[in-house]
């Protein structure tokens, strides 16, 4: 869809979008504002685990915990103390 940047500022100016428009704009102007949304939900709002972005940051979050105890056992082996 092609926005031109007159029909992007008008849609800022509104005081609320739809989903649609939000979609439209996030795909027109290379920008995820659904996802810098989530920014703003309250810690105890639960995440949909089954979401790509869930699933990406709990391997991620695996990966540095092996990696931690991997250096740990570096540092072991090194005689150098944390």
């Amino acid at each position: 869809m092609a926005l031109t940047p007159s029909s992007i500022a008008k849609y800022f100016r509104q005081p609320s979008l739809q989903f649609g428009i939000l979609w439209n704009l996030s795909m027109a102007i290379g920008y995820d504002f659904l996802t810098a949304l989530t920014d703003y939900y309250p810690p105890s709002l639960p995440l949909n685990e089954d979401a790509k972005i869930v699933k990406e940051l709990a391997e991620k979050e695996q990966r540095i915990a092996d990696m931690e105890k991997e250096i740990a056992i570096y540092k072991a082996a090194l005689g150098i103390k944390a």
